[in-house]
């Protein structure tokens, strides 16, 4: 079975108005896979890139986890949360919660991740969210209250499991 085949279906598709353009939002969820035009990113290849390019600590010492926010064009729109942890206890150092902008191309055979955007820390979030990110995501990420909540417990029970199974294989 293709992995086309395989995710299509169970995805919930819905189109969201975000202004003068519409973006694609898909079923919330923890590291699902990402439909860019008629290619899917796999959820390894998400999270690889994240561990990467976006954890505190590049590289194999971080665990990340993601929520879709959507999808326009080029483009996928992610929460992620990534930790790192020292390279002698195991125990988390360092961690980022932010949305995530991911540019994928999908000229070739398989759909690839090849940049992204991030806001700023501080005063410069709202205004780097605003011009990176369409309307109807934006105002996702700032959502708070229970469905924020419940959105980052998903996300961190991801990294800790990804993190003891890291851990174990170690061993």
């Amino acid at each position: 079975m293709t992995s086309r085949a395989r995710w299509a279906a169970p995805l919930a598709l819905a189109l969201v108005a975000c202004g003068d353009r519409d973006v694609v939002q898909m079923r919330p969820g923890v590291n699902p896979p990402i439909i860019v035009g008629a290619r899917v990113l796999e959820p390894e290849v998400v999270r690889a890139y994240l561990r990467d390019s976006v954890a505190p600590r590049r590289g194999a010492a971080s665990v990340c986890a993601y929520s879709l926010l959507g999808a326009d064009g080029p483009r996928a729109f992610v929460w992620a949360l990534c930790t790192s942890r020292s390279d002698t206890g195991g125990v988390p150092t360092s961690a980022v919660s932010l949305p995530v902008a991911l540019r994928v191309d999908v000229s070739g055979a398989e759909a690839r991740i090849v940049g992204h955007q991030r806001p700023r820390d501080g005063g410069g979030f709202r205004a780097d969210l605003d011009s990176i990110f369409p309307a109807g995501v934006a105002g996702v990420a700032l959502q708070t209250g229970p469905l924020a909540e419940a959105r980052l417990a998903s996300l961190d029970s991801a990294v800790r499991a990804e993190a003891r199974a890291a851990r174990q294989s170690a061993r």
